[in-house]
């Protein structure tokens, strides 16, 4: 199997965060102009403050898998990950177990530790020559040039 460019699935990673981020805030602002509101609509208030915990627990389980992602992926190049962004193994796992519902003092040491991952994730690309999708598919089509079709390239069983 060819080796994967995850840059494109990066990258959509990315802007689904932003547009979390942007839900959330929107959320909040809504419920600011709900607070000034009657006390008729006290009650679809609470309400609302339920769904959007909800919704905030769904969010922080969604950036903490992403997180978890990006860790694996960076953890095998790189084995000193976990003392460049400042945590150890244990203390990692039981943050990202435990994102759902968290406190905000967990919540704000998570974000810091995200704010260095993705500081070390624009390093290691920096590093790493840019690769095309074009320079991919030569690469594959040299490698399969004399290739017969529906042959497997893999050792048969002896049986």
């Amino acid at each position: 199997m060819g080796k994967a460019n995850y840059d494109r699935v990066e990258s959509a990673v990315d802007e689904g965060l932003l547009k979390i981020k942007a839900e959330h805030l929107l959320h909040e602002s809504e419920l600011a102009s709900k607070i000034h509101s009657t006390p008729e609509n006290l009650r679809s208030t609470r309400e609302h403050l339920a769904e959007v915990a909800k919704k905030r627990e769904q969010e922080r389980r969604l950036i903490a898998a992403a997180m978890l992602f990006d860790v694996d992926r960076h953890f095998r190049k790189n084995k000193q990950l976990y003392s460049a962004l400042g945590t150890y193994h244990e203390e990692f796992t039981d943050l990202i177990q435990s994102a759902g519902s968290m406190n905000e003092e967990k919540w704000t040491r998570l974000m810091e530790i995200k704010l260095k991952l993705d500081a070390v994730k624009e390093e290691q690309k920096k590093k790493e020559k840019p690769v095309s999708n074009d320079t991919i598919i030569e690469g594959e089509v040299k490698k399969h040039k004399t290739k017969r079709i529906n042959v497997k390239e893999t050792w048969l069983p002896l049986y």
